[in-house]
Order: structure tokens, then sequence, then C-alpha cells
């Protein structure tokens, strides 16, 4: 990273880098290289201490990495910093980095002009390896730079190196650039950076010196050998006017001009003659004249350095004595300033002196370089010219050889493409079975290389069987013919046919023999296939039970396998024609076969035949036959027809017997109302019968699936039936649950489910059939039985107690047994008459009047003045009056065995009265006992209340409200006159 500053950039891309490498577990080591100019900057990289706002908005995991805190500050790790160095280097002087991965220069070309930015590419590209990349800032470009780099991705600035591009850079010839290219900068060698606060170390003097130095030290100001300004005080700003144009840090652009003319001398002064020296110079600030004390002396620390402390200081006549400067007047201050004015131009003319002294040594050593030069180049021109000729008489020379090894190479070179041209393997032999020459292709399959010319080709050990070679070369030699063999690699299981022909040079005379190698393995090999793919057909013929046949429609030939003969139950000896093949079909079916043979024959169709129908047997009833083939073509125009025949008249009975037990179970389920499913996990799509849609009130047109299933149960059953069904599919036991659905149209009812998952042969499960009925009904007869035999559990025993109370009170009041007897069966009756209307309402309708005396009259009638009843007359419905009947009764059990009919005081007042209950006709009744017990509200619910409430909310819609309250309990009834259908 040239231009790194104070090392944020290194140590941050060090950062990235090791985060990739930790997260990829690569343990390459890593190694940055921060370079710069400035001494100062690179002390703080090394130091690797930033406050806490330069790492602001780094993530908190990186600075807990990478950095650890101390006192406000931040110091980057020890391993980190061992990953980063930085050393001083000049970008455009020094021999540039060798073998780099990665240079990220950004934002340090902008300070270039066009000549440093062109210098730099090639050192760039000298710098980096093979397929290198550079990295570029915002603002800055390679692109326009040569052919150094391409970009990889311009919007980055990030380019990779041109590895075809010749190099532009060597670090032998490699020059210093021009001073223009980029000016020189200070390097300070003051001490330490203190990061923003001094030293613990510093001492009491210390600090006093160094608060001198800040609030009371005059302006002064450094500058190097190259007249720079390397270093000025904060106070110096009133004695700083910058010169017009590009900013330069040269004394003469940026001190005024009254400074300038004073200063330049005397750093000249100090420089040849040593010590320090002193001038007064006159300015003028603010349109006020000041005198200075220009004072400048060398740093002994560093060598062409020299420091310029500006001193005000009073003028000499305010000085000097009272009676001295009333003596002074403008003539004075005139020779004062003349004086100034001559020593200015005396070390001016001494500089400029020793400047063309300077010019005029340096133009005589150039003038005497330049004359060795061109002795230099005298002698080397001499050197060339004998060179030269002597590399004509090498060329007249070379122009013969060529002439000769070209007609050679020729000749060679035509023998070696005829031999390499053909991949066809060929041995030539000399006479006695010598080898002379091979091809390429030869090599590998004879096992014979270029060593192996001129031994004889017996004593060679080849790859394939050919014990017969010398017997065929013998025989070629002694008749002149050809000789044809097949031969074999057994190694690789490849067939050859190996030609033998005689070898004659060009006076016709016998000199050997050419052996050829033709590769025959792919014909042994497809006459192989052939003949088992002929033993597989038949093989496959046989197994399926397929007849093949063949027909040539511009002849009528028909030609048939035995398979063929046997379906068609004909015999070997008759003869087969196309009218034997329509007679036998059916003649419902000879239509569709006889359209699908025009269609395969038709030009452009695609040829497939395909064909179910019917064959007729003499002895038999038809046969199902299958007909599968395809027609063949000659020229483009339609041949012959080759296909297969089996016969499927099993398949097409099972098929009739499935449609059979389809149907009749498709009826079964429209009867009985059972909807039937079948459920695919992959995809969760599912097949549902029409009762399925309308037993869940589903539109006919929804798509299935267990999830739309899922939706249509409450909320209550969802996970629990969801839950079983999961379970059911990993044991592969029974999925039987119920649960309650709420239908389309808002309906709740409850369904029944059952169903099994099905497997694939390696046990995982891909689909469930079942079945879904309702059930609502049994559920209600179930409750509805369950809840008459609790009230006929309770009736019996509330009878019970009622005869017990009735007999109690009865035989409290009455005088005598007798009196006992008629009052006891009396209200016994009573009690009998009322279980008779209970069980007459179900078919006739009752009013609200003999319900009430029908339920209270057998424990106190209105002679006794215990009871109160008043209201119209009012008819109810059977369900109704038998649910009013069951709530009456409970209420006067109760007040009978506990509340105002238990006592000889005590009474009940019954009113009731019309009224509406969501614009339906129903009646409200009140029941208020007087004058009974105290009465204490009941800890629990008991069996009462709750009959009460179910029947009716549940039965018929009504509601009870009771209030316990302490002078005796007042009870509410309100209900509709009839319900449902009713």
């Amino acid at each position: 990273m040239p231009g790194c500053s104070t090392g944020e950039e290194a140590y941050t891309i060090g950062i990235l880098f090791s985060e990739a490498l930790r997260k990829a577990d690569d343990r390459r080591e890593l190694q940055i290289f921060g370079t710069d100019i400035d001494l100062n900057s690179l002390r703080h990289a090394r130091a690797a201490m930033y406050s806490d706002a330069a790492l602001e908005g780094m993530p908190d995991a990186l600075i807990e990495r990478y950095f650890t805190a101390q006192e406000g500050y931040h110091q980057v790790g020890h391993r980190l910093r061992e990953r980063v160095a930085f050393a001083p280097h000049n970008l455009l002087r020094d021999p540039p980095f060798s073998r780099i991965d990665l240079i990220s220069c950004r934002n340090l070309l902008i300070y270039l002009n066009a000549d440093g930015q062109n210098s730099v590419m090639p050192r760039f590209h000298y710098a980096l390896r093979n397929s290198g990349f550079l990295f570029l800032g915002p603002s800055e470009s390679a692109d326009g730079r040569g052919t150094y780099f391409s970009a990889v991705s311009r919007e980055h600035r990030i380019y990779r190196r041109n590895d075809s591009a010749s190099v532009g850079f060597s670090a032998l010839t490699g020059r210093r650039p021009p001073q223009s290219v980029m000016p020189q900068r200070h390097i300070d060698t003051t001490e330490p950076m203190s990061f923003g606060h001094p030293p613990k170390s510093l001492d009491y003097e210390s600090r006093i010196d160094q608060m001198f130095l800040e609030r009371h030290a005059p302006p002064f100001f450094v500058v190097n050998a190259s007249d720079e300004v390397s270093y000025l005080s904060g106070t110096l700003g009133p004695y700083v006017r910058p010169a017009k144009g590009a900013l330069s840090a040269r004394v003469e652009d940026l001190l005024l001009p009254e400074l300038r003319s004073v200063v330049r001398p005397l750093v000249a002064q100090v420089r040849d003659e040593g010590g320090p020296k002193t001038e007064i110079a006159v300015i003028t600030v603010d349109e006020r004249s000041q005198w200075l004390r220009v004072t400048v002396d060398r740093l002994p620390f560093s060598d062409g350095d020299a420091m310029i402390v500006l001193q005000q200081v009073e003028r000499v006549s305010e000085a000097q004595p009272a009676q001295t400067q009333s003596r002074t007047d403008p003539m004075r201050a005139a020779e004062e300033e003349l004086s100034s004015l001559r020593r200015r131009l005396h070390s001016a003319e001494a500089g400029h002196a020793a400047s063309e002294q300077e010019l005029r040594s340096a133009n005589e050593e150039l003038l005497s370089m330049n004359e060795e030069l061109q002795s230099s180049n005298e002698e080397l021109e001499t050197s060339r010219e004998e060179l030269q000729s002597i590399n004509e008489e090498l060329e007249t020379i070379n122009a013969e050889l060529s002439e000769n090894n070209a007609q050679l190479n020729e000749a060679n070179s035509d023998l070696k493409n005829v031999l390499d041209s053909t991949d066809i393997p060929k041995l030539i032999l000399a006479q006695g079975l010598i080898v002379r020459r091979f091809t390429r292709s030869a090599r590998d399959l004879l096992h014979i290389d270029d060593r192996d010319v001129g031994r004889k080709v017996t004593d060679l050990k080849w790859r394939i069987d050919y014990p017969e070679l010398a017997d065929d070369v013998r025989q070629v030699e002694e008749t002149l013919q050809v000789v044809d063999r097949e031969i074999t690699n057994s190694a690789t299981d490849e067939y050859y046919q190996v030609r033998v022909r005689p070898y004659r040079s060009i006076d016709d005379r016998l000199d050997g023999c050419i052996i050829t190698f033709f590769d025959v393995t792919r014909r042994k090999r497809a006459e192989l296939e052939l003949r088992e793919s002929r033993e597989r057909l038949a093989a496959a013929l046989e197994a399926g039970e397929l007849g093949v046949h063949v027909y040539y429609p511009e002849t009528g030939t028909l030609i048939w396998d035995d398979r063929m003969r046997e379906i068609w139950n004909v015999a070997e000896d008759r003869e087969i024609d196309y009218d034997l093949f329509v007679d036998r079909i059916h003649p419902e079916d000879r239509g569709t076969t006889q359209k699908a043979v025009d269609a395969a024959f038709d030009p452009d169709g695609d040829g497939k035949y395909v064909a179910e129908y019917r064959v007729l047997q003499p002895d038999g009833p038809p046969k199902w036959v299958r007909a599968d083939g395809s027609v063949r073509r000659q020229e483009g125009a339609p041949d012959r027809l080759v296909g297969t025949v089996r016969d499927v008249t099993e398949r097409h009975e099972a098929e009739q017997r499935m449609q059979e037990y389809a149907a009749r179970l498709e009826l079964t389920y429209e009867v009985t109302g059972i909807g039937a499913w079948e459920w695919h996990m992959e995809g969760d799509v599912s097949e549902w019968t029409p009762n399925m849609f309308d037993i869940l009130g589903a539109q006919r047109d929804a798509k299935p699936s267990l999830a739309m299933f899922s939706e249509f149960i409450l909320d209550d059953d969802r996970d629990r039936v969801m839950g079983e069904l999961e379970a059911a599919v990993e044991s592969g036991e029974l999925f039987d649950t119920q649960f309650q659905i709420r239908r389309g149209d808002g309906e709740e009812r409850v369904l029944m489910a059952k169903g099994r998952a099905i497997y694939d042969r390696s046990g995982k499960p891909v689909s469930m059939v079942g079945i879904n009925y309702d059930v609502t009904e049994d559920v209600e007869k179930e409750a509805r039985r369950d809840l008459l035999t609790n009230e006929l559990n309770h009736r019996v025993k509330n009878s019970l107690a009622t005869i017990q109370s009735i007999a109690s009170q009865t035989i409290r009041h009455a005088p005598d047994m007798a009196t006992f007897k008629k009052s006891f069966l009396g209200r016994v009756r009573a009690i009998s008459r009322a279980h008779d209307l209970l069980i007459n309402g179900e078919t006739t309708e009752v009013t609200v009047a003999d319900m009430v005396a029908t339920q209270v009259e057998p424990y106190a009638s209105r002679a006794d003045d215990k009871v109160e009843t008043r209201g119209p007359r009012i008819l109810l419905g059977p369900s109704v009056a038998h649910a009013l009947g069951l709530v009456l009764h409970e209420l006067a059990t109760n007040a009978s065995k506990y509340g105002a009919l238990s006592s000889d005081a005590g009474r009940v007042e019954i009113k009731w009265e019309a009224m509406t209950r969501e614009n339906t006709p129903a009646v409200r009744i009140v029941w208020r006992e007087i004058g009974g017990p105290p009465v204490h509200p009941p800890e629990t619910t008991g069996f009462g209340s709750v009959l009460m409430e179910e029947t009716l909310s549940h039965s018929i819609g009504g509601h009870t409200e009771i209030d316990y309250n302490p002078d005796g309990i007042v009870a509410i009834i309100e209900c509709v006159l009839r319900a449902g259908e009713e």
C-alpha cells in the first residue's frame, strides 16, 4: 500500500483478509507492506494507536478481536501488527517491490501529474505477480495508461495485471523522475508522537519549556536543502502570503515579498559560511510598517536544513536615548534602508556568482561526458560494421545449407505426413524381418519405438497375438501376393484385420513388406451385439408372449410368427393375407383398427400404430389384443409396418371387474353418505369423492388438500387430529378419530375419520386412503340418552324424596289416618298426572297454566294458599312443554325439600306473560318463594341447576336466571313457545 499515511487503510485491509482467512479456515500466512515518505506518519502507523473517534462505525466484534483498549485509545493487536510491515519508500524514485498479489493505491495518483502517473503504472506492473490485482481510488483509473492492466470492475476501480504486456520497467535501468513530478517532502526526525497528550515521563522543567515555546516563542520555520518549507510554527500566519498559482512549499512562494529577499541570501550565507546570520527587515502588515530581526541558523542534527526566526523589534530611532532621537530625520531612515538594500544586493550577487560557478562546472562536466560518449559511439559503430560483414558471410553459407536442408526436410516431411496423416497402424519391414519404419499409430499398438528400428521384428514383444507373422511375411516374399488375417488383442479385447503386402523399391525390386492393421473392433462387436440382440429379442417376445407381424401395403403381404398364428388360431400351413386379418377382427372394432393402420401410413403422421381390438375365435369367445408398431420408410415413402401383438384379455376382464367394483363402491358411498379421499403426501394433493365436498359444505371446483381439510376442523380439535394423523403415518396403524368441523355454510357437525397409510418399497409413506362420515346425530342421540339416564336417576331420587316429603307434611297436618291416606294418595296421583301430562305433551299442546298446575299441585295446592298462579292462556309446543315441565318440576321439588313449600308459613308466587325473543313468540315465567327458610347460595352447582340450564338453552334455546335472595329464591324463565319445526 503506497502512501499508507498513518496506517488506517493497511490495518483495515489486514482485518478484512484476516476475517476471510478465519472464516475459510485458511492457515496461509498474510503479509502486508505499507510505505510512505513521511517518517512521522510511519511512526504513528507502527505505534498502531487510534482514538475512539477513528474506530467509530467499526463493528464491536472486530474491535474486540483486533484491538486493545488503552486510556481513551485503541491499539491494534500484536498478531495483526506482525502481519503489517511499514517502511519508508518513494514510489517514484526507489525500486518497487516484487511478487505482490495486490496493490492498494487509493487516492495517491490524483496528487501526481500525467508524467508521474505514467511512470507509476510500469512499476505497478513490475511489482505484481502474474494475474495480480490493482485497487485504485474512486477518482483514479488505469485506463489510458498503456496495456499494463485490464479492468475487472471499473465501478470499483479494480484492475488485473496483463501478463501478455511487455514489462515497462527495469530495476537496473530505471531512472529517478524529474523534480516536478512530485515535490520532495521533509523526513521528520522529531521524537515519536504522543497521541494528543504529553508523555508521563516529562518533568517539571520540560513542561515549562514546552509552555514557553507554545505561548511566548517568536514565529519560526524550517527549510530543507531544496529551499522548501518543511515545518512552521503556529504564529507565522501574518508573515505568510502564498504566491498565485499551484500550491508550493518553496520559500519564494510562501513568504511576504519583503521577507523573501532577506531570507534567501541569509540562508545561502549560513550554508556557505556557517554560524547564525541576522538582518533587519521592514515589512508592511495591515498598512503599518513593522521591523523584524531575521535570524538564520543551520540545524546541527539535519544536514542542509536551516531554521529562520522572525522577531519583531522596535525601530532604531525609538530604541535610542531621548537626546539622540531629536536629531533623527527622514534622511537617517533613508540611509539605513539604503544600507540594508546594499547588504541584500551584495548577498544576492554573491549567491548569483556561486550559482553561476556551479552551473559552469556542471556544463564542463557535461561537455566532457559528451565527448566520451561520442568516442564510445564511434568505436561501437566500427565494431557494428565488422560484425555486419561477418554476418553477411555467415548468411551466404547458411543460405546454401538451408537450401539443401529444405529439400531434405521437404522429402522427410512428405514421408512423415503421409505416414501420420492416416490413423491406420503400418509397419515397414526390410529383408530378414528387420524393422525399417512405422507409423505413429503403430507405436502404441505394437509396443514399438524408435530404438527398435533395425531390430528383428520377431525379437520384439508385441501387445497383440500374431504368431503367424513370420510365415505370412515369408509367403508374401515368395508369392508376391497379399495375405489377409484377423487377429485379436486379448488385453484390450480388440480385433484387427492384418494385411501383408510386398514392399517394392523405385526400380521395382522386392525389398521387404508392408504390414497394415485395420481396427475392426466396432464391426466385430456390432456383429456380437446384433446376435445377442436377436437372442434377447426372441427371449423377450417369448417371455412377453408377443407376436410379431410385418405388413407391406403395396403388395398386401402379411408376415406372422408362430405366436401371431396362436393368438389368431390359424394353422401353420395356412397362408396369411390382410383379408384374413380383417375378417378375424370383431365387426365392432374393424373400423377403428383400419383407421389406426391408415393413420400410421399417413405421410404427414408420426408413423406410430397403436390399437386394441377383439379377435374372433372359432371355438370360443373373442380375445382382446393390443397392437403396437411403427411404419418404416424407404426413400421417404412408407414401406412397411412392423409391430407386435399381445393378448390383453385378462387385463380387460380385470378392468371390467374393477369398473363394476368401483360402481358398487360409489353407489355404497352415495347411499350411506360416506366421503372417500386419498391424500398424496408429496405436494399435499388430495382426491375427494363428491360426498366429501357435500359433507364439508365445500365448493366442488376447489382443489382438495390436507391443508384445506384442516381449515374445516375446529380449533379445539385441529392439533389433536393432525397429531393422530402423523402418528398413524409413522406407525402404520389405522387412523381412527372423531372431531368437530365447521362446514362452509357455518354449521358445526361431528365427523368420524378412518384411514391407513400406503408405503413404497423402501418403506417411505407416499399416500393415505380413508373415509369420513357424519356422526352428528349419533353423538346427539348419545348425549340425549345420557341426559335422560341422569334425569331418570334424578327423578327417581326426587320422586322418592317428594313422596317422603308429601307423606311427612300430610301426616303432620292430618287429624287421623283416614285423612292422611286420602290426602297422600291424592298428591301421589297428582304426581302421576304430571308425568302423564309430560308424556302426552310430546304429541299434544298444553297451556302454561296446566303445566304449572300439574307440576306444583302434588306439592301444594292453591286451596292451601301456599301457591299463587297468575297469567294469560299461552299454548306450548310438545318439546317446549316437556323442557319447561322438567324445569318447573325441579323448582317445585327443591321448594318442597329446602324452600318455601317445606315450611308451614311459606308460599310460592308463579306469574307468566307473553313476550318475543329474537323476533319469535316466547313466554316469561317468574317463580318467587316467600316465607320460607333463609336462603344461602350454594357453594357448587348441583345437578338440578345444570339440568335446568341444559334443558332450556341446549334443547329450545331458552334461558334461566336464579336469584338466591335470603328472603326467598326468585327464578326467571324465558323460552320460545315452539321449538324447531313445531
